[in-house]
């Protein structure tokens, strides 16, 4: 997306390009949490399931917001601390946090969740009992929590090794995204750590997915 023409003065605090972003992501998440509280067990694990993807994504981002709210810029492209380009024109690290991690995760924990609840509920045959979110979710929360743990420990380890050893002062500048050499290993590592916890929580997704069905097929069948 090209930058705004829009002069600073009349641009409004949500960029007019992801202003249906926002909007529906923000929907989608009020969704999820009023699903907590219907009596239809698919319902509540695809729920808890976004709602799990998008704390983790917000709580997450609080942190590297904090570390580099450069990078939260339209594409990701750097652009200094320039406005113009930015979902919300601010560089408050919370508002950031809460817009990215919303917009960035709702769309694939409801998916994952899906796919769990596919998993727990689905009647495969008659004498295979179906979970219920109490049973399914708690495993997801805890495995989400492990994660996130272990990828800011291994985020942390990362800049002490680079800045000790002075790693990133050998760094090559990529000539596709221009800009200061100390601010392209700040890009790296928040994408590396964002990266490392897509997959993280997908995998963690497809094992209680799995876990789940086995308790199915030992319940019916053992």
């Amino acid at each position: 997306m090209p930058l705004s023409p829009v002069p600073p003065e009349n641009q409004t605090f949500v960029h007019p390009y992801y202003k249906k972003h926002i909007y529906f992501g923000a929907l989608s998440t009020a969704l999820a949490i009023n699903s907590l509280f219907t009596s239809w067990e698919s319902a509540k694990i695809v729920g808890a399931t976004t709602c799990i993807g998008v704390a983790y994504a917000t709580i997450s981002d609080l942190f590297m917001c904090r570390y580099c709210i450069e990078y939260f810029n339209g594409g990701h492209r750097y652009n200094g601390k320039r406005l113009e380009d930015r979902p919300i024109r601010t560089l408050n690290p919370n508002w950031n946090a809460l817009i990215w991690g919303m917009i960035s995760s709702w769309h694939l924990s409801a998916l994952g969740g899906i796919f769990l609840a596919a998993l727990s509920r689905v009647p495969i045959s008659p004498s295979m009992p179906k979970l219920s979110a109490r049973q399914v979710i708690p495993n997801l929360a805890a495995g989400a929590s492990l994660l996130f743990a272990a990828t800011f420990f291994l985020f942390w380890k990362k800049c002490q090794l680079e800045e000790r050893e002075e790693l990133f002062a050998h760094r090559i500048i990529d000539q596709k995204r221009p800009m200061p050499r100390e601010m392209q290993v700040k890009f790296e590592r928040v994408s590396c750590h964002n990266g490392s916890s897509y997959v993280g929580m997908a995998i963690i997704l497809f094992m209680c997915a799995t876990f789940a069905l086995g308790i199915r097929i030992r319940k019916a069948y053992l």
